[in-house]
C-alpha cells in the first residue's frame, strides 16, 4: 500500500534558535539553496506524504517567508524555548487535528544537509515492509537517529518527552520486534556550529 494511502505526514522540526550557530541555520545556503528548502524539497519530492508540516519557533517570520512558495504549511510552537520535545509534540498534535486517521509520521530535522529523497524513501519502505514495527529510524555512527518514523499506535509516547532531546528517549522503550534501523551513514553530518558549516562547505 502506498504511504499516501496509509496517510502518513512529514513533520519538519525548524523551531530552534540556532544559538551555537549565531544565525538561523535553517536559512544557511547549501549548494545554492537554504538548508530548510533543501530539506523541504527532499520531503516533498517523495510524493508519499498526505501532509507536510514545518514547525516554527525562534525565527518563524523568516522561515514562513522563505517557504511560502513551497509545499507544506507552517505550524508555530509557542513553547520552542523549552526544547525540541515541544516541537515534536506541537507538530504531532497539529497533524492529528488536521487528520484524525493519520497512520504514521516521519519526524525530520532541518540541519542534515545530506538528507535526500532516497534516504526518506528507504525509511518509508522499511516502515511499509514491517507491519508490526512501531518505529523506524536512520542508523549512523553506531546508533539510531533522525529522521524517525513513528506509527500511530505509538503516538501516545510522544507526550512523555521533555527537554531538548527529541525522540531519542523513546528508542529504548521499543523491543527488537518493534524498532528497525536503516543504515544511512551520510546523515551523520549535521550543521550546528560555524565550524560544522565551514567543514561542509569545504567538501
Amino acid at each position: 500500500m502506498p504511504m499516501t494511502e496509509a496517510r502518513t505526514a512529514a513533520i519538519i522540526l525548524a523551531a530552534g534558535e540556532s544559538r551555537r550557530m549565531g544565525t538561523p541555520k535553517q536559512l544557511l545556503p547549501i549548494r545554492g539553496q537554504p538548508l530548510l528548502v533543501r530539506t523541504l524539497s527532499a520531503v516533498r519530492d517523495t510524493r508519499r506524504f498526505s501532509d507536510i508540516i514545518i514547525v516554527t519557533g525562534a525565527h518563524a517570520a523568516e522561515i514562513e517567508f522563505l517557504v511560502k512558495s513551497h509545499s507544506g504549511r507552517c505550524v508555530p510552537n509557542p513553547a520552542w524555548r523549552k526544547g525540541l520535545s515541544t516541537s515534536v509534540q506541537a507538530g504531532l498534535a497539529n497533524a492529528r487535528a488536521h487528520d484524525s486517521s493519520i497512520a504514521g509520521v516521519l519526524f525530520v530535522l532541518c540541519d542534515q544537509p545530506e538528507l535526500t529523497r532516497r534516504a526518506i524513501d528507504a525509511l518509508l519502505d522499511e516502515a511499509q515492509s514491517h507491519s508490526t514495527v512501531d518505529l523506524v529510524a536512520a542508523r549512523y555512527g553506531g546508533h539510531f537517529g533522525a529522521p524517525v518514523w513513528l506509527r500511530s499506535s505509538a503516538f501516545s509516547l510522544v507526550a512523555t518527552l521533555t527537554g531538548d532531546q527529541g525522540l531519542r528517549p523513546l528508542f529504548p522503550q521499543f523491543g527488537p520486534d518493534k524498532i528497525r534501523g536503516v543504515d544511512l551513514p551520510e546523515l551523520a553530518a549535521d550543521i550546528d556550529t560555524p565550524e560544522d558549516y565551514a567543514r561542509h562547505r569545504s567538501r
